[in-house]
């Protein structure tokens, strides 16, 4: 991910911020195929080690990487996901992660 290689904390933060943005249209458009990549982008160890960064999000930002990650818990065979999934409206276009 891009946000790693940058020489500023500052381009770091904003990088993933938009990132997390991205998540958030995704999520709102009910594509979680995509919201899967960028919340395992946002995990990967290159960017979760930089602690800095989580420290000097944004609130909202960080409320955003909380839904994705109670959403993608692996607890359960992704529990929260498939009844996150089972109560969207069925007339609703979903992508689903797979």
């Amino acid at each position: 991910i891009e946000a790693a290689g940058k020489k500023t904390t500052d381009e770091q933060i904003k990088i993933v911020s938009s990132i997390i943005q991205l998540g958030k249209a995704l999520y709102e458009l009910n594509n979680f195929h995509d919201l899967g990549a960028i919340f395992a982008a946002l995990n990967n160890n290159n960017i979760s080690r930089l602690d800095y960064i989580k420290e000097n999000l944004g609130t909202n930002d960080i409320k955003l990487l909380n839904t994705f990650e109670d959403l993608y818990c692996i607890r359960s065979n992704y529990k929260n996901y498939r009844t996150y999934i089972s109560k969207l409206n069925v007339n609703c276009p979903i992508i689903p992660y797979t």
